[in-house]
């Protein structure tokens, strides 16, 4: 079977506010460690049956870094490496590895009609396609990455996030 990682939280981390090597810690284990664990804990059975998709859960915070979040940008920018780097270790195998970035995906069941109405304003000016993003959005890509439609795509990270990672800082 597939597998897909999820972070269990977003977690800043800011080098000039003092942030203690304990937080660094905790914010690359539960970003980066956690991708690595789940690699480790499918790989095997992956590699003997010699075939099958890993999709790794990484961040548009993957593609640039930003002031007051050192440690969760680096996080997430070597989630991007490790899934190349795993991914051309497996592909002789038959197996592929690829990561999800998503953006920011507010959700309209956790938050109130005007905060969510506020964030859909914000996007407007913010997002190129003008728009927050659907909690099924980034999913859909991770059925596409698990099906045999993408049996020839391995070693990348997909954006999920309106436009906003290649825009200019």
């Amino acid at each position: 079977g597939d597998s897909i990682r999820k972070p269990l939280a977003k977690l800043p981390g800011s080098t000039e506010d003092g942030m203690s090597e304990e937080e660094w810690h905790h914010i690359v284990n539960i970003n980066l460690t956690e991708a690595f664990q789940g690699c480790r804990s499918v790989g095997p059975h992956l590699l003997e049956r010699g075939q099958g998709s890993v999709i790794n859960i990484s961040g548009w915070a993957s593609f640039r870094g930003r002031p007051g979040y050192a440690a969760y940008d680096a996080s997430k920018a070597g989630i991007m490496r490790f899934t190349e780097t795993v991914s051309q270790e497996w592909a002789p195998y038959g197996v592929r590895v690829n990561a999800v970035a998503p953006g920011s995906f507010p959700d309209p069941e956790q938050m109130s009609a005007a905060d969510y109405q506020a964030r859909q304003d914000a996007a407007k000016g913010r997002v190129p396609l003008g728009r927050v993003g659907n909690l099924k959005e980034p999913g859909y890509l991770c059925v596409y990455l698990a099906s045999p439609a993408a049996a020839y795509v391995t070693g990348q990270t997909w954006a999920v996030d309106g436009g906003v990672s290649i825009q200019a800082p």
